[in-house]
């Protein structure tokens, strides 16, 4: 009995341990300067403006939290098991709730009940279903890709709303009508009775959290995007919610709620089609990564202009290609066995498992057909929308087999990940300037500080190595001699490996003529290639400084070879 006892009490200290490790986490989180902090490494603004809608969103930092509420809080129910969750990503949130005004002006009408209280009060009578449709709308109109708006997690939800505390609201432990709009007719034990107001108010009518959100509690309910489940008590990475249900999250209590369905960890739901008129939401886009790069929009000069190499790069011509997020790095081994392992488990079927030299070298050894339905698993794991279907009318999803597909399977106006358009892959290489030859642009030549490739027994005179040999700190072992991603200096858009250390494969058929009648905006190859045969760009380890300038066309895999000299990186649309 006493071992017993004693193993109890063990277990939880260590448990309280835990959680007041996450608490000083959040605490260090919730400082003033956070978000700053989280802002300038990211390179991002802390609060940003829509520039169609007007709607302001402010930066919710990556961490951890304690999702749910402790036995003694007042008011609790069952099901807010106290649990670690982690929240791997930054993302942007909606400072206020959305308003009638911007409703209006995507939808073009007002579904609200309360529209005296003007258009800066919350929208209200919508569902679930009406916020998916606003934020397709939305997204169109601000010129952003499908999927890049959604609701937030109920995870994200609370860990925004909590803004590093852990007490039953983010004010404190109470709540009164003077703090946020709710039914104060019924208070804590400890306090008069406060007002009921028995309506919305205009959304930022109360002080902000310390992360600068309004009307976290009370006002209208909020729907998340999951389906209403139980909690997992394990420590979760990035909470989903159940995988099926009948009833959305909803969070945050409403005006019409009495002050223990406002606390932070309070769970409310009801069916997608539900519209009531203390019904209201948020919405989220998810930040660049520090991983990612972005690439603006604009036209820049694509080809061969030193007139030196062959002759598909040419004609030079002036192309305009949209903007996007690409990935700083080559896929490494790491990442690729964390997606493959998930894909394996989840209906993928590829060729090949991949190879590599060392965890931080990049994956290669992995056809073209591998690399395209790795991107819609990834996309699928960090819960965005594929780009590759198997048909023109983008119902199968392509994660089997081997097929040819072609442009009008890929959902280009997807949040996903997919491989870069021949286009994309060379804006972005040149780094934002013109007239280069390689990915930088101090100097037009080349060595063994630069890249990793190998200098052969064809001389050019923009290679300044020192004599013919492979890269003499990785030519090591056996082959590949491929070198860590992010080794050399990174171009003018923060990406590394642009040139050389392995090839980089691309969406597009290769045609030695396309240049000549590639479209001005976003071009994306041709339609098919009798030869089947896809583009690689960047030049690799063993091929020579010809082959790592900005405009090498490699022709000559076809997508089912896998090689130890290619790779892949991932681009994603905005």
């Amino acid at each position: 009995m006493y071992i017993v006892e004693k193993a109890y009490k063990k277990q939880v200290a260590e448990q309280e341990a835990a959680r007041k490790r996450v608490v000083d986490t959040l605490q260090e989180s919730a400082k003033p300067d956070a978000l700053q902090k989280a802002a300038t490494e990211l390179g991002i603004p802390v609060e940003k403006t829509l520039p169609k809608s007007g709607i302001v969103l402010r930066l919710i930092p990556a961490g951890t939290f304690m999702m749910g509420s402790s036995t003694s809080e007042a008011n609790r129910g069952d099901e807010e098991v106290q649990h670690t969750v982690k929240i791997s990503k930054p993302f942007y949130i909606g400072k206020y709730e959305v308003t009638q005004g911007q409703w209006e002006k995507v939808r073009g009408d007002n579904p609200s009940k309360f529209t005296d209280v003007g258009e800066n009060g919350p929208v209200e009578q919508v569902s679930w279903d009406d916020c998916q449709e606003f934020l397709r709308k939305l997204a169109t109109r601000e010129g952003l890709s499908e999927g890049s708006m959604r609701l937030p997690t109920e995870a994200e939800w609370e860990y925004a709303c909590r803004a590093g505390t852990q007490t039953t609201f983010n004010y404190g432990n109470d709540l009164d009508s003077s703090m946020a709009n709710f039914d104060d007719r019924h208070p804590y034990e400890d306090r008069n009775k406060g007002e009921y107001r028995k309506r919305t108010m205009p959304v930022g009518s109360f002080k902000t959290n310390a992360w600068g959100l309004y009307d976290m509690h009370g006002n209208v309910w909020e729907w998340c995007q999951d389906w209403h489940g139980s909690y997992d008590t394990d420590t979760v990475v990035d909470l989903r919610g159940a995988d099926s249900g009948s009833r959305r999250v909803l969070r945050g209590g409403s005006w019409y709620v009495y002050v223990g369905d406002c606390r932070s960890a309070s769970r409310s739901g009801n069916a997608p089609d539900g519209a009531y008129n203390d019904y209201g939401f948020r919405f989220v886009i998810d930040a660049p990564i520090d991983d990612e790069a972005l690439i603006s929009s604009g036209s820049f000069t694509m080809g061969d202009t030193f007139s030196e190499g062959n002759a598909n790069e040419l004609p030079v011509h002036t192309v305009m290609v949209s903007a996007f997020y690409m990935d700083k790095y080559e896929v490494t081994w790491q990442q690729w066995r964390d997606v493959y392992l998930w894909a394996t488990n989840n209906g993928y079927v590829f060729d090949n498992s991949g190879s590599i030299k060392a965890p931080k070298h990049p994956v290669q050894t992995m056809n073209w057909y591998d690399c395209v339905k790795w991107c819609n698993a990834r996309s699928r794991k960090e819960g965005l929308t594929p780009c590759y279907y198997t048909d023109a009318y983008q119902t199968g999803l392509y994660q089997t087999s081997n097929l040819n597909i072609s442009n009008e399977c890929v959902k280009w106006t997807a949040n996903g990940y997919r491989l870069p358009t021949e286009a994309e892959w060379e804006k972005a290489a040149r780094g934002g300037t013109a007239g280069h030859r390689f990915p930088w642009s101090d100097v037009d030549w080349i060595d063994f500080t630069r890249a990793n490739y190998r200098r052969g027994t064809l001389h050019y005179s923009y290679d300044h190595a020192s004599r013919e040999e492979y890269h003499p700190t990785f030519a090591t072992g056996r082959v590949p001699h491929t070198s860590p991603v992010g080794y050399f200096a990174p171009n003018g858009y923060g990406l590394y490996d642009m040139a050389g250390n392995v090839w980089e494969w691309c969406w597009d058929w290769y045609d030695e003529s396309y240049y000549s009648r590639s479209p001005g905006s976003d071009p994306r190859g041709p339609a098919s290639n009798p030869d089947t045969v896809r583009v690689l760009r960047g030049g690799d380890w063993d091929d020579s400084a010809d082959d790592c300038r900005v405009v090498t066309r490699h022709y000559s895999y076809a997508p089912y070879y896998a090689a130890d000299d290619a790779g892949f990186r991932c681009v994603r649309g905005l």
